[in-house]
């Protein structure tokens, strides 16, 4: 049985992420007190240090726990069966609703838009996940251009204006 696994480390574990998140949430990575994470989890810096290796790698893992259900409702962008326009209704929906119903996602993803995703390494799972992200949300936008239902000068970065936009209002 790994040391994630035994009973004790269970419990203590969640209530690492529970606290982990409240405070990222509050502070961001770079100002979060490794000191109050422990503190209201009820463990030891050592424990966290042990089990993590770095304020850094929590993070990773607080973020690769939250980021699933975004990156899943984003996945229709890879869907060819779609039709552009719906996907990319889809994809808007998804922006908005899995972070606004997850208030650590919403506050990481902020984090992150600050920092530039340089809180990920490029090759951490979450850059990966992105650039395919991006790689479908282009090639999304190239098949609805050659079907006629976005307009010829439309990119990933009018998109995002346009999203951040309506996500914003």
């Amino acid at each position: 049985m790994g040391t994630l696994q035994r009973p004790g480390n269970v419990e203590k574990i969640t209530r690492l992420a529970q606290s982990a998140e409240i405070e990222f949430a509050r502070s961001g990575m770079a100002s979060a007190p490794i000191e109050s994470i422990a503190r209201r989890a009820r463990v030891s810096r050592q424990f966290i240090y042990s089990r993590f290796g770095s304020k850094h790698r929590l993070y990773q893992y607080i973020w690769s726990r939250a980021e699933k259900s975004l990156f899943d409702a984003l996945a229709v962008t890879k869907d060819r069966h779609v039709p552009p326009l719906q996907a990319i209704t889809s994809f808007l929906e998804a922006m908005y609703d899995v972070p606004s119903s997850s208030p650590v996602l919403g506050t990481m993803m902020a984090d992150q838009a600050t920092h530039g995703t340089k809180i990920f390494r490029r090759d951490d799972e979450p850059q990966r996940r992105l650039r395919a992200i991006r790689s479908s949300l282009d090639e999304l936008l190239r098949r609805g251009r050659r079907e006629g239902v976005i307009a010829r000068d439309w990119d990933r970065a009018s998109f995002y204006f346009m999203a951040a936009s309506l996500i914003i209002a």
